[in-house]
């Protein structure tokens, strides 16, 4: 029972706890606690959620000059990242399209770890997770069509339909121009008199 008890008031401490912490641990078994309480279709947010919170721990560490935290982060984030790379294809369409939104802005995080971080091949290695996770999501949206229309590979923009409309070309200075409906003029001049 007190065992029970210095664990739930041990969980709400651990849940920002830094690296180097040690109820580092703790905050793990309560994160895996979460997620296996997690519906699967609904875990795509929480592993998007916590592979941020951990991508961004792992940069935090790395501007310390702290390489024990900043390995035992990234740790985490391949964790969470590999489960979300997995899952992105349960989620529902919504899900998917913030996951997607969330990892995107993480690739900064990624770019400066990888110029002056501590260990730019795991760097590489969460920009290709990442990268993995951004396509498996804009396929399922294809497959759902929510998305964009046909193939993609990854990095390549697939063009939208222009909701611009054309504007008509204006005729050169005393040109004149066409008569418009209800003028009895039968036509005048543009560009002045």
């Amino acid at each position: 029972m007190v065992a029970a008890l210095l664990l739930l008031t041990a969980l709400p401490a651990a849940a920002n706890t830094d690296p180097n912490s040690l109820l580092f641990p703790v905050r793990g078994v309560e994160e895996d606690a979460r997620w296996q309480l997690t519906p699967e279709p609904d875990r795509a947010a929480l592993e998007a959620e916590l592979a941020s919170a951990y991508l961004w721990q792992a940069r935090t560490s790395a501007v310390r000059h702290d390489r024990a935290g900043y390995q035992a982060a990234m740790q985490r984030f391949f964790t969470w990242a590999g489960r979300l790379q997995t899952d992105i294809r349960k989620a529902p369409p919504a899900q998917r399209s913030a996951a997607r939104r969330s990892v995107s802005a993480d690739l900064s995080l990624v770019s400066t770890m990888i110029a002056s971080g501590p260990d730019p091949a795991a760097a590489r290695r969460a920009e290709s997770i990442i990268g993995d996770v951004q396509t498996e999501s804009d396929e399922n949206d294809d497959q759902d069509g929510a998305g964009r229309q046909g193939p993609r590979t990854a990095g390549q923009q697939t063009a939208r339909p222009s909701t611009r409309v054309p504007r008509a070309p204006q005729p050169a200075k005393g040109t004149p121009t066409p008569p418009t409906p209800g003028d009895d003029s039968g036509g005048g001049q543009s560009g002045g008199p």
